[in-house]
């Protein structure tokens, strides 16, 4: 259809422009003195209709011609009627290939422009394919893991012996593992979602004490949780923790009991940043372009320092991203890693000169 009234369009246009040609062309012949005006209307109507109008690049080959007799035999006229100089009818052939020219890089122009609509298009097409394929195969998985952890813990309370009581738990922890790449997989589907992020008032300094109250049980290390000024931010508080638990489990993965982990907070203008600084063994440099990319087939190893899913730290980034903000590290092999994140609308209270807190574990 769209096709259909593509053409229908076109036709009326070079219908119309035919009309504004015959005025032209009686204007030259009535008013001969007057021939250049009429003559260069005809030409540059012509040109803007081929430019932004027709598609048929036959139909715009026989206007050029039926432009090119009709103001030529009406120039031939003037020049007789005038006795003006013949060279002046070398006008007509120019104007010819003059618009040739005009419209050649004008359809150059809109076929790169159709080519790159057309890739975006795909790229689009692609990426809700990622979406959907993500989105299902969460929401495929989460039952059956739901189904089978009960199950196991079930048979956890039925035996007694301490080898099956240890398998079962390694069962359970791995159905957790696949329960948080099921999360993170629907959390990247859905990233773009309008109601994806449910936005209230944060106190950084509470944020960092739930995080601090989490993580300092659960994992023994030297922890260090602080920040150098108080104020909030508008951000959802569920996919912030989220972000931290992402990056800390990370640090904890790559560190062993004497190393420290370090989770700070500072401003900087309206910006908020907290970095999250571990004394592990740090990430290989040809791994650190691709950290946050879900997409490269190199980055098997790398996405392995999150658990083994593949997609705490890419999840991580889209979470920041949606916020505003951006997701960065600094690491260098054997020499630990900071990764900061940086989120926008950092609103200060109390500003204070004091030391990190810092807490133990």
């Amino acid at each position: 259809m769209s096709a259909i009234a593509s053409t229908t369009a076109d036709r009326r246009a070079a219908q119309a422009w035919l009309v504004v040609l015959a005025g032209c062309v009686a204007a030259m012949v009535q008013w001969p003195a007057w021939e250049t005006v009429p003559f260069h209307l005809a030409w540059v109507v012509l040109a803007i209709l081929a430019a932004w109008r027709i598609t048929s690049t036959r139909r715009l080959l026989v206007l050029i011609a039926v432009c090119a007799v009709s103001t030529g035999v009406a120039c031939v006229h003037v020049v007789h009627s005038l006795s003006a100089d013949m060279k002046d009818l070398s006008e007509v052939p120019l104007m010819a290939v003059m618009l040739l020219v005009v419209v050649t890089q004008a359809r150059r122009r809109r076929d790169s422009l159709d080519e790159v609509a057309a890739l975006a298009a795909r790229e689009h097409r692609r990426l809700e394919r990622e979406r959907e394929l993500f989105r299902g195969a969460s929401h495929e998985l989460r039952t059956p893991i739901i189904i089978a952890r009960g199950h196991v813990e079930l048979v956890q309370l039925a035996v007694s012996d301490d080898d099956i009581v240890a398998d079962l738990a390694i069962v359970v922890e791995e159905l957790d593992r696949l329960a948080g790449t099921a999360e993170r997989m629907l959390l990247l589907a859905t990233a773009d979602d309008p109601s994806f992020l449910r936005s209230s008032e944060i106190d950084i300094g509470s944020l960092l004490d739930r995080t601090h109250e989490r993580w300092s049980v659960i994992a023994p290390r030297s922890w260090c949780f602080g920040h150098t000024s108080d104020g909030t931010i508008i951000a959802d508080l569920r996919r912030l923790e989220v972000v931290l638990d992402v990056l800390i489990e990370n640090a904890v993965a790559h560190t062993s009991e004497s190393d420290t982990i370090a989770v700070t907070a500072r401003a900087r203008g309206d910006q908020l940043c907290i970095d999250v600084t571990d004394s592990g063994q740090g990430i290989a440099e040809t791994e650190l372009p691709h950290l946050f990319d879900r997409r490269s087939g190199a980055l098997a190893g790398a996405f392995h320092r999150t658990s083994g899913t593949g997609l705490g730290l890419p999840s991580a980034a889209e979470i920041v991203r949606c916020h505003g903000g951006t997701l960065s590290v600094r690491s260098a092999h054997g020499a630990g890693s900071v990764f900061t994140i940086e989120l926008p609308g950092y609103v200060p209270t109390t500003t204070f000169e004091s030391p990190m807190a810092a807490a133990k574990g």
